[in-house]
């Protein structure tokens, strides 16, 4: 069956102070006259107090629960029923102020859990900046350094082949353009012989004329002979320079690669520089989010062995005290005496259950401090806040059984018993626990308006049958 989630302590209902003013009011005259006053002013408080009078706002209460306590404590015992009614006021007088010290215990609960937040931010940020720091200096550019070289060699090499080619080329044509150039004066000769041939023919016989004009065709001859084979070099010439231009361009792209290789070269040497210059700063980081993590934790370590320690332990102190002093009352203030342990143990095991609740958040925050190797010890705190968390389990196990238990010791009938069943049950989900058996029947109907022997009040608390428990 799942754990309903317990409350925190409650102050004095109205149906308890009712069932005391009742039992007190059915109190035979006798005894001692200071303890019937005492209880009958502490009665008339109790009543201000539960109904919200104005003279006991929720501020002033502990005041007048501390009033009350000191009004009855001197008259508590069990010599007489008002003695016994002193004892149950006295106890819920403690119970009241119980409620008051775990309204103060929830507000400083609630700063522990702003610092676990603080703690689990400054935690995330330990863990992002190592991880930064981790992630910055495992980078290492050799590899990357080494595929370049390889990939800037294989460039060079290509360069200088296309540098060698493209000499050849050059010196080809040159020597080609050379030819050429050797050809065409000599063409030019040829053509000026001719000419000069032919001008000296104006002159001179037919006979010499023709023989001149033959002398002048075999220079020209000769000139065409040397252009023809100049135009068939400039050929040459022209099937070299296409190839020597896509040579040439060849080796540019070599150099702008080997050159962009070269910048990338410089680019993962400084960013390998960037790297340790960022893992250095991330870890420096890392380092003081690790220190504040250190004090925080020790700080909040502190604020839980200590205020919150002794706040929790006067809550529970109070109500221990408050049982304690229902073992006095008996007799006609018996199911009085056990409704009121029943909201005492309600309210201890609600304690009880709010200290599991810290305890467990401790653990829990401690171990991620342990597992992020936080330096300070907190693999061993996790463990005991584990240990105090089922310790604390069990006690809050325990008190929500002592209060269901309490609520089957009363003396009831018909509906009044069903409702208190219904309550004991409650509890027993509260506490996570198997129900008991419901109330004995050895309790007979009869039973309840028997007097007691002593010439004390009778068994009897019938306003408390007219409640819900």
């Amino acid at each position: 069956m799942p754990q309903e989630r317990p409350t925190a302590p409650r102050t004095m209902s109205r149906p308890l102070v009712a069932c005391l003013v009742a039992a007190v009011g059915m109190m035979h005259a006798c005894g001692d006259d200071e303890a019937r006053q005492a209880v009958r002013t502490a009665s008339i408080q109790f009543d201000s107090i539960a109904a919200g009078d104005e003279n006991y706002r929720i501020d002033e209460a502990l005041s007048g629960y501390k009033e009350i306590e000191a009004l009855v404590s001197e008259h508590a015992g069990d010599a007489s029923g008002y003695n016994q009614a002193a004892a149950v006021s006295l106890a819920q007088a403690k119970l009241g102020q119980a409620a008051h010290a775990a309204q103060e215990l929830a507000r400083a609960e609630a700063d522990a859990g702003r610092r676990v937040r603080v703690l689990r931010a400054t935690l995330s940020e330990y863990l992002t900046l190592s991880a930064i720091a981790e992630a910055a200096s495992v980078y290492d550019p050799a590899e990357d350094l080494t595929e370049l070289d390889r990939l800037i060699a294989i460039r060079e090499a290509d360069a200088d082949r296309y540098a060698q080619q493209k000499s050849e080329i050059d010196n080809q044509i040159a020597d080609l353009e050379a030819k050429v150039a050797v050809l065409r004066t000599k063409a030019v000769a040829e053509r000026r012989q001719a000419g000069e041939i032919e001008l000296s023919m104006i002159d001179v016989s037919a006979q010499r004329a023709a023989e001149l004009a033959a002398d002048a065709r075999e220079f020209t001859l000769r000139a065409d002979q040397h252009d023809l084979e100049a135009d068939r070099i400039m050929g040459r010439v022209g099937q070299l320079k296409p190839s020597a231009a896509e040579i040439s361009l060849n080796a540019t792209n070599a150099a702008n690669q080997i050159a962009m290789l070269e910048r990338s070269k410089g680019e993962a040497n400084e960013r390998a520089r960037a790297s340790q210059e960022d893992a250095s700063k991330a870890r420096a980081a890392a380092a003081s989010a690790r220190d504040r993590l250190a004090g925080l934790a020790n700080e909040y370590q502190d604020y839980r062995t200590g205020e919150i320690a002794r706040m929790s332990g006067q809550v529970t102190g109070l109500l221990n005290r408050a049982n304690t002093d229902l073992n006095q009352a008996r007799d006609a203030l018996k199911n009085t005496a056990e409704a009121t342990r029943s909201s005492v143990k309600e309210a201890l095991g609600s304690a009880w259950s709010r200290r599991a609740t810290g305890h467990a958040d401790a653990a829990a925050i401690f171990q991620s401090l342990a597992d992020a190797g936080v330096p300070g010890g907190f693999a061993a705190l996790a463990e005991q806040a584990r240990a105090d968390t089922d310790e604390s389990l069990e006690s809050s196990k325990r008190a929500f059984a002592d209060a269901a238990r309490a609520l089957r010791q009363i003396r009831v009938s018909g509906d009044a018993r069903d409702r208190l069943e219904q309550a004991a049950l409650r509890l027993d989900r509260l506490g996570g626990n198997e129900p008991e058996p419901e109330f004995s029947e050895e309790f007979q109907e009869e039973d309840l308006g028997e007097e007691s022997t002593d010439g004390e009040p009778p068994e009897d608390d019938q306003p408390l049958a007219e409640e819900d428990g």
